[in-house]
Order: C-alpha cells, then sequence, then structure tokens
C-alpha cells in the first residue's frame, strides 16, 4: 500500500472519529441549548455513516450491499436533521412533534431494505447488467432528497436573515448563531454538490469527493471552536418567572414608589441604592427589582436618573437658580458627580445642561 494512501485513509478516519467525538460531546454536555446540541449531534452522526462507508471501501475495499445501503441512508435524514436543528438553536418554544417523525419514513424504510438492496458493482453479467439503472436512480433520487431539504433549509435561512435583520440589537450570541448555520449549510451543500458531480454526471473523482467531505468535517470543527458559545449559551429565561408577585400587589407598589420619588423626593439623596430604597419602602429588595424592571425602567440607575433629569431641567430654567453653576444643579437633582449628569442628562434630552440652560431659560 503506497504512502498516498495511508495518508489519505488516516485522513478519512481522523475526519471520522472527529465527528463522532464531537457528537459524543454535544450528547453528553448539560450546557447550552441542550436539545439544540443533541439534535446536532444525531445530524454529526448521519455525517459519519456517509463517510465512514466510504472510508471503509477506500481502506478495506470491503463493500457488502448492506453497507453500501446504510451508508447511503444518510442522504435521507442529513437534511431533515438541520432543519429540525436550525429551528431548535433559534426558537425556545421548539419542540419535536409526533409529525415530524413522518419525515424520518423514507430513511427507515432504506434500513430496512438495506439487506436486500444490491450494489452493482459486487455483480457481474447480465445480472449486473439489470439490476444497474434500478440502482442508478435509487442513487439519483437520494441526491434530489437532499437537494430539496437543502433547498428548504436555505428558504428558512433566507427568513430567518431578513427576521435578523430587522432587529436593531444583535448579541454576540445571535451573530454566531447566525454565523454557524449559514457556514453549515454551506459546506453541507459545497460537499453534495461534489457527490452529485460524480454520482449524476459520472466525473471520475469519488476520492476528491470524499476528501473534501473530510475537510467540511476539520472545517466545521474550527468554525464550533471559534463559535463555542452556541453550544454552550442558551435562550435567556424570563428574570422573574418563579415571583410571585400579582398584579394587584404590583399597582400598590407602584403607587407607593410614585409617592416616594414625586412627594418625597427620595431621588435627591445620592446615596440612594436598591437596597436603602427597598428598605424605606419596608420591600424585599428582589421584588422592587422587579417592579422597576418590568413596570417602570430598563433597571434602577434608569428609574432614579429620569427623575433627577426631570429636576435638573426644572431647575436650570427657574430664574432662582440662574446663579448656580451646571455642577450645583447636578447636585440639587441628585446626583454625586457631574460627569454622570452630563451623560444621563444628554442621554435623555439630547442637549447638554448648558445648551438646554441656554435653549428654554426664561427671559
Amino acid at each position: 500500500m503506497s504512502f498516498t494512501k495511508i495518508a489519505l485513509i488516516l485522513f478519512f478516519y481522523i475526519g471520522v472519529l472527529q465527528s463522532v467525538f464531537f457528537a459524543l460531546y454535544l450528547f453528553i454536555s448539560k450546557k447550552g441549548n441542550v436539545q439544540a446540541n443533541r439534535w446536532l449531534g444525531v445530524l454529526l452522526l448521519a455525517i459519519v455513516m456517509r463517510l465512514g462507508k466510504s472510508a471503509i471501501i477506500v481502506s478495506t475495499g470491503y463493500r457488502p450491499d448492506m453497507l453500501i445501503s446504510v451508508g447511503l441512508s444518510s442522504y435521507l435524514v442529513i437534511g431533515v436533521l438541520m432543519s429540525l436543528y436550525f429551528r431548535a438553536l433559534t426558537n425556545p418554544e421548539f419542540r419535536f412533534r409526533k409529525t415530524d417523525l413522518l419525515q424520518f419514513i423514507p430513511f427507515f424504510i432504506v434500513i430496512a431494505c438495506s439487506y436486500w438492496i444490491p450494489y452493482p458493482p459486487n455483480y457481474s453479467g447480465d445480472y449486473r447488467a439489470l439490476i444497474s439503472p434500478y440502482f442508478n436512480w435509487f442513487y439519483r433520487i437520494l441526491h434530489i432528497y437532499l437537494f430539496v431539504y437543502l433547498m428548504i433549509n436555505l428558504r428558512w435561512l433566507v427568513g430567518y436573515y431578513k427576521t435578523f435583520q430587522q432587529q436593531k440589537n444583535h448579541g454576540s450570541l445571535d451573530r454566531a448563531k447566525w454565523f454557524w448555520m449559514r457556514s453549515l449549510w454551506g459546506m453541507l451543500f459545497i460537499v453534495w454538490s461534489f457527490y452529485m458531480t460524480h454520482n449524476i454526471f459520472r466525473v471520475p473523482q469519488y476520492h476528491t469527493s470524499i476528501i473534501i467531505y473530510s475537510v467540511f468535517v476539520f472545517i466545521l470543527g474550527m468554525v464550533a471552536l471559534f463559535n463555542a458559545q452556541v453550544f454552550t449559551q442558551t435562550f435567556s429565561k424570563p428574570k422573574y418567572q418563579t415571583s410571585p408577585l400579582k398584579n394587584q400587589q404590583t399597582d400598590g407598589h407602584i403607587t407607593q414608589i410614585r409617592q416616594l420619588m414625586e412627594e418625597e423626593k427620595a431621588y435627591k439623596n445620592p446615596e440612594l441604592t436598591l437596597p436603602r430604597m427597598a428598605e424605606m419602602l419596608d420591600m424585599p429588595t428582589y421584588q422592587l427589582s422587579q417592579i422597576v424592571n418590568e413596570y417602570l425602567a430598563s433597571n434602577f440607575a434608569d428609574f432614579i436618573n429620569q427623575y433627577r433629569v426631570n429636576e435638573a431641567k426644572l431647575l436650570l430654567t427657574n430664574p432662582k437658580y440662574d446663579h448656580y453653576k451646571i455642577a450645583g444643579i447636578a447636585y440639587e437633582s441628585g446626583f454625586n458627580n457631574l460627569s454622570s449628569f452630563n451623560t444621563a442628562f444628554k442621554k435623555r434630552v439630547q442637549l447638554t445642561p448648558s445648551q438646554y440652560r441656554k435653549q428654554y431659560s426664561v427671559v
């Protein structure tokens, strides 16, 4: 056996082992989106079925009918598994339905009949001539079936991309997911293209197709490595989903909070913190945090600053405070430093305090 062939065989089997180990990691890991990770693990094992079959043939010359049929049956699940994986990865409400099982029927039929599907190169004479056309059509139908699912997944990706583009703020996890999904689809499409040219157009490049498949597995591993958060992070759960707070309680607490802010002007205290305010209201800190974040503002600092900025706007246009410098207005409003005052004011008013005073002061 030549050195080139040995190197080629090792290359194929390393690709197979990498896919298997990656799949095992996804099955065992409890991090991230477990359901999506397991669908990806099954998808990788389906790819191993295809690549492993070719690796065995090239390395041993062993090619029984059943091995060929089982290896080829992966074409009937790769596209299906990719579709399920994409949905599980992007939809926190995704659940595998009984109707989804219908998509696996062609795969189970081929597996069940694999023992009786003859592989023409294993035969000779009239029988080989008889079965070759049927097997060729079987081969082509498998490729067409995978192509149909690749197009279905492409259409889904286009729809996802449009939705993705409409979102104003893309987190790093969302961007990583988008890059990972389109990479996975693109590489599978390239591999399918090479096999199609070999099997349908009879281009003599079988080894090249297997090499492309192995390269795909290696690149897939690298892309996964650089986008590890796709496999370790999950959808954020509602922060207060277990809180016992009821609507009637919420309304009463909001009234208390507004009274503390508007009548007692608690925001003027620069040392006011969430725990201190909760103590003033005789309320658990987590409960105050929930009410502020879900009903009054994005966070406690924003909630307090909106009162302080409104107070500053009144002072900046009040003639009694004309002799106050901007820093003095900041401290009177409850801010403990000029920098945070300027930042909070401009964020809400789109003007600096000085610009606002000049533009809106009563002459």
